[in-house]
């Protein structure tokens, strides 16, 4: 498997006292560009 691009270790994400995310990992080893009408990629 190829090397990560992006890795992400124990992210937690709060509002106020409301948990959204709580200890999550992942690693993103490819990105994809996408392109709309509404996007401009450069």
């Amino acid at each position: 498997m190829s090397e990560a691009v992006v890795e992400v270790k124990n992210l937690c994400k709060s509002y106020g006292k409301i948990k959204a995310v709580d200890d999550i990992s992942f690693e993103v080893s490819r990105i994809i560009k996408f392109k709309d009408k509404n996007t401009h990629v450069r």
